[in-house]
């Protein structure tokens, strides 16, 4: 009887696809132990972005949450997914980090490292196998399956090939779109194991309903080992559920070391933890059905739909499929998945709603067209990167070879808060949330006095909303906003509000502003300069009356979605009212589907008016500054 081993993805990425990698180790405990005595090959339980969940959702240090995963499951190699050079984020990362976190990985008990690019960029895999297989660690490099002109059997073979020059252990094929069919995997199965010498494991997601077949298929061409995960976790944009995959493999003469009945007592205990915690189901939808036709990932589909109502999109998602096939092939045709998938989406939306193809470029779409993603799958026209981002020279080498080491500066941004190599690496990956991890151990003034540099931080990290500010503290934000209305309307000029650790001082303006003082009242807080574009701080003038000058420039959102005036919530505004600008200097921030849209002054100005709220929504063409053109701050 062939043997056919079986990874366990229910705790990372069926969870996180479905669930958005809010189960918590708590809630498994009970059940980790028959899980680990159930026979799987390996259990994964950490990366892709179940790291960043369990800091937004579950409030934890991701260590620890692999900690308790370890201590659960003794026997079973744990898998984690690390997307290369990114490990578990959206930005290229320096050596010494992606040295440190792999390592600390491995430590933390993780013996299988599946790695990934999502260019599939072999050269972006190139150290951290290397990194991995100095740790100890089985190194797995990852072909990321799609279908395009440039995507076909033979460059998925060159692929495994090339990863097998730098040393993994073992290939996986992963799908995340689910646009494989029973053919195209038994053909590609094939192709890749008669021209590698490594273990070949197969990761499909169900999206389009054929994932249970094409695992079949991909047995008999002799694959050896696929993914899948316990029922409550499956279906839908998530995995196969492995309860069925067994089953049929079972009959189909194959040993895949694990018993129905141990497995049937797992999915029971899953399920009451679904329920209990009001986790939805896997469901296909009609639109996931069409993965053979758009390449796109469910949880892609997802975040698109979830957009959809505030865009007024003509032709609704269906037109956005559209565009984003175009904006595929104009990039060279990369995999929709991860990061790359979003910009890709992200971009199809700009261009729908301006009614002109790239009339505005994310900044996403400028870094990848200049190479500091990676390499494109395929060509692109030049002339196209000329007209988006200019004559500036793309990257010839590998990203990682133009990031400056990184450990010590973020080391010493937090001296005084921790020394742990942990915290330290999470710190530098997502510098936002680690401040809510290291809030209990510190007090927000210390961490003030110690000098936390909130401006660094990785445009595609995540933003705290006043939501999240609000649950923090017992002092909500709405109740400051009515607060300073109160104050507006009142004689008071001045009140302090205090509550434990949190502290707020609102001052109302009297109308007599003095040298230094801001130019807007009801402020959160005083500054003794105006910034201009840049950070640098010029001396306030006393502002004319530009609203009758007739000399007024709008600045327009180029997209539907949240306005921020800052790079990161604490780092100071991009323009203040009164900073002079220039031409490509960042005004402000729109946030569109998770990308940081930087919002850049086309003509040289001084700021008269901030028209939209900070951290509030705004739409397509609404004007959200004006500059005043032509006039000196005196005159």
């Amino acid at each position: 009887m062939k043997g056919i081993g079986i990874v366990d993805s229910t705790l990372r990425d069926a969870q996180q696809s479905l669930w958005q990698g809010k189960l918590a180790p708590e809630d498994v405990a009970p059940i980790l132990g028959k899980i680990d005595a159930a026979g799987y090959h390996s259990i994964e339980v950490w990366g892709g972005d179940v790291f960043a969940a369990s800091l937004r959702h579950l409030r934890r240090d991701p260590w620890e949450v692999l900690r308790a995963y370890r201590e659960g499951i003794r026997n079973t190699p744990l898998q984690a997914t690390i997307k290369g050079m990114y490990l578990v984020g959206s930005e290229p990362n320096p050596l010494d980090i992606v040295e440190r976190f792999i390592c600390k990985t491995y430590d933390y008990g993780v013996t299988i490292f599946r790695l990934f690019d999502p260019l599939n960029d072999w050269r972006n895999l190139e150290l951290p196998i290397r990194l991995v297989k100095k740790a100890g660690g089985h190194a797995q490099a990852s072909i990321s399956y799609t279908r395009s002109p440039v995507h076909n059997e033979d460059y998925f073979v060159s692929q495994a090939r090339q990863f097998v020059k730098l040393g993994v252990d073992s290939i996986c094929i992963m799908d995340a779109a689910g646009s494989l069919n029973q053919s195209s995997v038994a053909s590609l199965v094939k192709a890749v194991k008669a021209k590698v010498g490594v273990p070949v494991d197969l990761h499909a997601h169900y999206n389009g309903g054929m994932a249970i077949g094409i695992y079949l298929s991909a047995a008999e061409a002799g694959v050896d080992f696929i993914d899948a995960a316990s029922a409550p976790t499956s279906f839908g944009i998530s995995l196969p559920p492995v309860e069925s995959l067994v089953y049929c493999l079972h009959e189909g003469g194959y040993d895949t070391r694990l018993e129905e009945s141990s497995l049937l007592a797992i999915t029971d205990f899953i399920e009451e933890v679904r329920e209990r915690k009001g986790f939805p189901r896997g469901i296909t939808s009609v639109d996931n059905l069409r993965a053979f036709e758009h390449q796109v990932p469910g949880w892609i589909l997802s975040v698109v739909e979830e957009q959809l109502p505030t865009e007024g999109i003509e032709g609704g998602l269906p037109s956005v499929l559209e565009e984003m096939a175009r904006v595929r092939a104009d990039l060279g045709y990369p995999h929709l998945t991860d990061f790359i998938g979003r910009m890709v989406a992200d971009q199809a939306v700009i261009n729908l709603k301006s009614g002109e193809r790239y009339h505005r470029a994310s900044d996403a779409i400028k870094n990848y067209l200049r190479g500091l993603y990676g390499r494109p799958p395929g060509p692109v026209d030049p002339g196209f990167i000329k007209e988006l981002v200019g004559t500036v020279p793309a990257l010839k080498g590998r990203p990682v070879d133009y990031l400056a080491y990184r450990w010590d500066r973020v080391r010493d941004e937090l001296k005084g808060i921790s020394d742990r190599e942990e915290d330290i690496l999470t710190y530098s990956l997502f510098p936002e949330l680690a401040h809510r991890l290291f809030g209990p151990r510190v007090g927000s003034d210390q961490r003030e006095t110690e000098g936390l540099d909130e401006t660094k931080v990785p445009p595609a990290a995540g933003r705290i909303t006043e939501s999240d500010l609000e649950e923090e503290t017992e002092v909500k934000i709405s109740d400051l906003k009515e607060l300073i209305g109160y104050l507006d309307g009142s004689g008071i000029t001045e009140i302090s509000l205090e509550n434990g650790d949190f502290k707020v001082q609102i001052k109302r303006s009297t109308g007599e502003r003095k040298t230094g003082e801001p130019a807007e009242s009801g402020t959160l807080e005083s500054r003794d300069a105006i910034p201009t574009a840049g950070g640098k701080a010029s001396d306030p003038q006393p502002l004319p009356d530009f609203k009758k000058s007739g000399k007024l420039i709008p600045v327009i959102a180029p997209i539907v979605g949240r306005f921020y005036r800052s790079q990161a919530p604490g780092s100071p505004p991009f323009v203040e009212v009164g900073t002079r600008v220039s031409p490509g200097d960042a005004l402000c921030i729109v946030e569109a589907m998770k990308v940081m849209n930087e919002v850049e002054a086309e003509a040289e100005g001084i700021v008269v008016e901030i028209l939209a709220e900070n951290g509030k929504p705004v739409e397509y063409g609404q004007t959200i500054m004006l500059l005043a053109q032509g006039v000196s701050p005196g005159v």
